[in-house]
């Protein structure tokens, strides 16, 4: 569960980097910021990508990519 999520994330990051997008859509859920007891691999994933969103987000900032990053 987490492998995919992280790996995904970063590769289409990766890939997009010099497109310009309107927005880069990460698909998170509520488990990530609140957990869920028997799937912290799962919960984890999630909060990656919510951090991932805002560090993504400070990058366009930056002008380093584009889009409105969403999780």
């Amino acid at each position: 569960v987490l492998a995919p999520k992280v790996r995904g994330a970063l590769a289409l990051d990766r890939a997009t980097r010099s497109v310009a997008l309107d927005c880069f859509v990460l698909f998170s859920s509520a488990t990530g910021a609140y957990g869920n007891v028997g799937q912290c691999d799962y919960a984890l994933a999630n909060a990656f990508l919510d951090a991932f969103a805002r560090q993504r987000a400070q990058a366009v900032a930056r002008g380093e990519r584009s889009g409105r990053t969403l999780s």
